[in-house]
């Protein structure tokens, strides 16, 4: 099969590709589709409103690509990833990194307190099988958003149960399987959605199983290494050893697990106010970090473990939207959301027996409202913003042989921190007819 998204796919076999001399042609295809509604504002716009660049990536995008976590769909919508291990992530929008970009996921923030400076590997924690769509902003976007959208906001919007139009329920159910040979990935998903005339339910399951990443066996003259994995540490007898790699084109320790759930609850008052409940956990094993096992000193390898706790994530939100306020607004939208959120860092050198641990775990609380209402020719915009957030750090050395700990330094203050947001933005827009300009 040849196909490419701007021409028509042709299917072949070895005998029609020789017919052809073996150069196939393939036509050209053109679209033609409506004005897509995005996330500009908090409330979807239509594209010509919206004079700032954005990308969309829709959810019959995401089915046909099947990316494996949701850095891939962002890396489809033109974002540039980092990646320091196979289980990462870090999206770099204009130069802007970590809390420079602003995560968003059914209108929560994901940014927390403990989003530094460096990569951050969070993106993956979106389930990219269970969005409806993935909205990319670049450029500033603090004022619709609030702080760390200095670079750009990625909105992830996950899939919304549809109530039914009949008299009857309706239910839908839907399962995936997928396995990739370069990596051993193995993942499995099921969706369920149930609908009535006045309520909906979703429910969202995708296990994957990443084995060790393969890279390819041809390289450039310029880089004759690059991508080999030759040599790696192993524990046998007691003691670290430095052990030949049988293949050394398996990269060996960049494998991890994964584990996501999504549930939602919406419900229809009437035509101006419905709610929704939304559930979101994701879960990690141990994640390697490649590019440290890979380091060298003194000519040798320099860790014999380096890698990232389970990354765990509980979102809880309610959100109620309206329409038709009178002279407060034409449309609002209030979020109440919790998250619990935990990683943690585990690193140690060869020949030595003790292990540094070091553990986060926040707690955020978040409000938020968003509200609209036109002005004659133009629309304000205009809303507020509450987070709290409570960091708790711990650290520990641990020794490997006789489980004996010791104090280790904290990434954070080990007493606990609570720093607290309070932003309120408005804005106003007009627009002008194009004789106008």
């Amino acid at each position: 099969m040849f196909f490419h998204p701007d021409y028509v796919r042709r299917l072949l076999n070895r005998d029609q590709i020789g017919n052809e001399n073996f150069t196939v042609a393939l036509e050209r295809v053109s679209y033609t589709t409506d004005e897509v509604v995005i996330q500009g504002h908090r409330f979807g716009n239509d594209r010509a409103q919206i004079a700032q660049a954005i990308a969309e990536v829709t959810a019959k995008q995401i089915e046909f690509q099947q990316p494996r976590t949701t850095a891939e769909v962002l890396e489809s919508g033109g974002v540039f990833v980092q990646r320091s291990q196979y289980g990462g992530g870090s999206p770099m929008l204009r130069g802007f990194t970590a809390n420079g970009v602003l995560l968003v996921l059914d209108g929560v923030r994901m940014n927390n307190a403990i989003y530094r400076a460096g990569n951050l590997q969070n993106s993956i924690q979106v389930d990219a099988n269970a969005l409806g769509s993935a909205d990319i902003l670049f450029g500033p976007g603090s004022v619709q958003y609030g702080s760390d959208a200095m670079g750009g906001v990625m909105v992830f919007n996950t899939t919304d149960p549809l109530p039914s139009l009949l008299k009857t329920a309706k239910v839908d159910a839907r399962a995936f399987t997928r396995y990739a040979t370069a990596n051993d990935e193995r993942t499995v998903g099921g969706t369920i959605e149930y609908g009535m005339r006045k309520w909906a339910l979703l429910g969202n399951v995708t296990y994957s199983d990443f084995g060790d990443l393969r890279s390819g066996n041809v390289r450039s003259d310029a880089y004759p290494d690059y991508g080999w994995r030759r040599e790696y540490v192993a524990r046998e007898n007691g003691a670290d050893v430095i052990v030949r790699n049988d293949h050394s084109t398996v990269q060996r320790f960049t494998g991890y697990t994964q584990a996501n759930v999504l549930g939602k609850v919406r419900y229809w008052h009437n035509a101006h106010l419905n709610l929704t409940y939304g559930l979101v956990y994701t879960t990690s094993s141990n994640i390697p970090r490649y590019d440290r096992l890979e380091q060298y000193r003194n000519g040798a390898l320099r860790y014999a473990e380096w890698y990232y706790g389970p990354q765990e994530l509980l979102l809880n939100r309610l959100t109620a939207h309206a329409s038709g306020g009178g002279a407060l607004f034409d449309e609002a939208e209030f979020t109440v959301a919790h998250q619990d959120y935990q990683e943690s860092r585990h690193d140690r050198t060869r020949d030595n027996d003790s292990r540094n641990d070091r553990t986060e775990d926040v707690s955020i609380f978040s409000v938020n409202a968003d509200m609209s209402r036109a002005l004659g020719s133009g629309t304000l915009f205009y809303g507020a913003e509450a987070v709290l957030n409570d960091v708790q750090s711990s650290a520990q050395k641990y020794n490997i042989v006789t489980g004996e700990t010791a104090a280790q330094s904290t990434r954070y203050p080990d007493g606990g921190a609570t720093p607290r947001n309070w932003p309120h933005t408005a804005v106003g827009g007009r627009q002008c007819p194009a004789r106008l300009l």
